[in-house]
Parts: C-alpha cells; structure tokens; sequence
C-alpha cells in the first residue's frame, strides 16, 4: 500500500515541476532581457545605417508587438525555403 500511495504522489508532484520550471525559465528571459538592453541599444545605435532606419521606421507605423511577433513569424517561415532555393543547408 506504501508503494501505491507513493506512486499517486509523485504524479500530483510531476506537473507542480513542469510549472516550476517554466517560470522559473520565463523570469530567467525577462531578468536576461533587462541586463542586456543597455548593451543592445548601443550595438544598434553602433551599427546604424540609412536602410536599417528606414526599416525600423516602416517596422514601426504597423502597430504594437503582435504585428511584430506575427511579421517575425513569417519570415522564419519563409527564411528555410529561401535558403534551400539559394543552395545553402540548414542543419
């Protein structure tokens, strides 16, 4: 009966640690996102040209982040096919 009891147990214990370990990843991302946005915006402002500007600013009249993610989304999407068209192998 000790075995049955434990065995019960451990499947109510199992998910708590799937949980746990994705917030702790996902306040991981945010703490990392937060160091590393001073060094971010200097290696942009660094590596600024006339194109990527004009980019950022037709990037910006679309709206807030889920146009963004959605954009993003597309051209990962995309990005495979293109490169097998150009001869490059993704590994």
């Amino acid at each position: 009966m000790a075995t049955a009891e434990r065995q019960l147990s451990m499947h109510k214990i199992a998910p708590a640690w799937k949980w746990l370990f994705f917030v702790v990843i996902a306040l991981g991302a945010i703490a990392a996102s937060f160091h590393f946005d001073g060094s971010t915006r200097h290696w942009v402002v660094a590596h600024s040209s006339r194109a990527v500007k004009v980019m950022m600013h037709n990037v910006s009249r679309y709206g807030d982040w889920p146009e963004h993610v959605l954009a993003g989304l597309l051209v990962v999407a995309i990005a495979p096919c293109a490169a097998t068209n150009a001869g490059f192998t993704l590994a």
